[in-house]
């Protein structure tokens, strides 16, 4: 009866305590009902940084209790969480990210937070790094086993060539502005694979790398340069820009247009350029008198400090390049260059713009604008040529406005230092054909009376373009029109720019024969906005989001699926392509901005 009674004790003082507390609850109900839910935020973490599989614990409030009602994630990364408690969340640093990246929790129904510093997440390289700082004076292969860092101006010499393995990662240190260059004679033997690209890039971690993060490939032959032409003293000879000393082309009878600089195939240039001084720049990738012999193509260069390809003199053909949000221009052209480019893609960032006004084309015959020989001549064919924002006009048609998309998500307005897409400028004579142009305050700036004599000879063509969804202005006198021809006549701009405040309408004084109706008249047709061109998603690029890419194929109904004709003079070398249709880079079932080798999130790549 003990042991029953002790029970009974027992059951009854459970029963008396429930009873308490039940009437303490309801006493305390209404102070309960003013408690808020605790909010979603995150305070701190520790440690702050670490290798994948490091755990961190992350204070904060409004955690689940549940690990798994917690989202956590290392930038975009998922990460396992291990425990949880309302103020704690224990986690695992996930694995393939190296670099510094934001935490995020979120729960169903609760949008996500983040903190306010980054955590680094830290790797060994599991490959040896070969550090170049001296001149090369031997043939060197240089393998995929290795990493090869370039510290200061590493300098080709003549007479040695270089082999790059595919898949090998050359990275220029930062502080002394990390180049290469190869000096005329000497050769760059550089054939990657789709699958396998060489990639010359930034030695920054992900998340930390920005514009200018290493100088650049400088590759310098002994082809034609109008600097150099009339040059009998070899000290006399042009010297590459940005503070390299070598000198380029040849004095007179010993310049070869067929000259060979070697191979550039699938290869990756990120984050390069210096711009020391104004007209004093090494570029993502910089030509220099390079001969007809050397072999370019399947190449990309993204965020370049200054110009993304600037090809100085020579005669060298490109096939299949992809320039992605560079600082200045994409395609640069001076000196009596007179190569052939096929099949091209560019596309700007709406904020990254340079002070001397940025194009997807800038060319001149040289800086005076004078008649120096060889005449500026580069022809490109089959480009597409993204500028800055997505432009439509508004229901009555009377205005511009900027559209949201996934590069512009707040429907911002471009850099102002935007100028066109193609800027001929200083009496060269480019010619484009069956290209795509779109997005950008204005299509094409003839610049100077040189120029419209180059229009008017046959020098320059445009030819099978489409040019729209340029901002608007007045043209002729009619307000709220395209500005996709522009012509200021004279000595051209103002000095070495052209700020968009400076673009008028089309002047009268372009003349009937080189007017804005003679250059369209050539089978170019003019479309009011980005979205007439029905490429499948042009403007789907985020730097913040790894692994947004762009579309630009021709959709359904596109003006860009017809048009293109090969029948004009310049486009009859051996070295064009005649068989696309399609006007632009691409087509419905050939699009080589989509393979493999292309990337469009090289902030986010560990490279080891």
């Amino acid at each position: 009866m003990k042991v029953k009674n002790t029970l009974t004790r027992h059951f009854m003082l459970t029963i008396v305590s429930l009873m308490v507390g039940s009437i303490f609850f309801a006493s305390c109900k209404k102070d309960d009902e003013t408690t808020p839910t605790p909010t979603l935020s995150i305070s701190s973490f520790s440690p702050a940084s670490g290798a994948a599989g490091t755990v961190v614990t992350i204070a904060g409030t409004g955690f689940s209790s549940t690990p798994a009602s917690n989202s956590v994630t290392f930038g975009t990364t998922a990460a396992t969480v291990l425990a949880a408690t309302p103020t704690a969340l224990v986690v695992s640093v996930p694995a393939g990210i190296s670099g510094n990246f934001p935490i995020s929790v979120s729960q169903t129904g609760v949008a996500a937070v983040s903190s306010s510093s980054q955590f680094n997440v830290t790797t060994t390289l599991s490959k040896p790094v070969v550090t170049l700082a001296a001149a090369i004076t031997a043939n060197q292969n240089w393998t995929a086993d290795n990493i090869y860092l370039l510290t200061g101006f590493v300098y080709v010499r003549s007479g040695v060539t270089v082999t790059i393995a595919p898949g090998t990662i050359i990275k220029g240190d930062k502080l002394s502005k990390g180049t290469l260059i190869f000096e005329p004679g000497s050769k760059i033997m550089a054939q990657g694979t789709a699958a396998q690209p060489i990639i010359f890039t930034s030695n920054l971690a992900p998340g930390l790398r920005n514009l200018g993060d290493w100088g650049g490939l400088v590759i310098c032959g002994k082809g034609p340069h109008n600097a150099a032409t009339g040059v009998t003293d070899a000290s006399k000879l042009p010297v590459v820009e940005g503070g390299p000393t070598t000198q380029v082309s040849a004095i007179d009878g010993q310049r070869n247009d067929a000259d060979n600089s070697g191979i550039l195939s699938y290869v990756r240039i990120e984050w390069a350029g210096v711009a020391l001084t104004p007209n004093n720049e090494i570029n993502g990738l910089s030509l220099y008198a390079v001969g007809s012999g050397t072999q370019i193509d399947h190449i990309q260069v993204s965020y370049a400090n200054d110009d993304s390809i600037e090809s100085f003199g020579g005669l060298q053909n490109m096939k299949y390049t992809v320039l992605y949000r560079g600082i200045d221009d994409d395609y640069d052209t001076d000196n009596g260059y007179s190569g052939l480019v096929q099949f091209g893609l560019s596309i700007r960032d709406l904020t990254i713009a340079d002070q001397s006004g940025s194009k997807a084309y800038e060319s001149d015959n040289d800086a005076a604008g004078d008649a120096a020989l060889p005449q500026t001549s580069v022809v490109y064919s089959n480009m597409t040529n993204i500028g800055p924002t997505s432009v439509t006009m508004n229901a009555a048609g009377t205005a511009a406005v900027v559209a949201a998309s996934t590069a512009n998500p707040n429907a911002s307005a471009q850099s102002a230092n935007y100028v066109s897409a193609v800027h001929i400028r200083r009496n060269s004579a480019l010619s484009l054909f069956n290209s795509v142009v779109l997005g950008w305050p204005a299509g094409v700036l003839l610049d100077g009376t040189n120029v419209a004599t180059n229009v008017a000879s046959g020098k320059v063509v445009l030819s099978n373009n489409i040019i729209g969804g340029n901002l608007t202005g007045t043209v002729n006198g009619v307000a709220n029109s395209n500005r996709d021809i522009i012509y200021i006549s004279g000595s051209g701009g103002a000095g070495s720019l052209t700020p968009i405040n400076q673009l008028g309408p089309d002047s009268s004084a372009f003349g009937a024969a080189v007017g804005p109706v003679t250059v369209l008249n050539k089978n170019n047709r003019r479309l009011p906005t980005t979205a007439s061109f029905l490429l499948t998603n042009a403007f789907n690029y985020d730097p913040q989001s790894n692994g947004s890419k762009p579309d630009i194929t021709p959709a359904t109904g596109s003006p860009a699926l017809t048009g293109a004709a090969y029948t004009h003079a310049k486009l009859a070398p051996a070295f064009f392509d005649k068989t696309p249709t399609y006007v632009g880079a691409a087509g419905t079932s050939s699009n080589f901005t989509t393979e493999a080798w292309v990337s469009f999130s090289p902030q986010f790549t560990v490279y080891q």
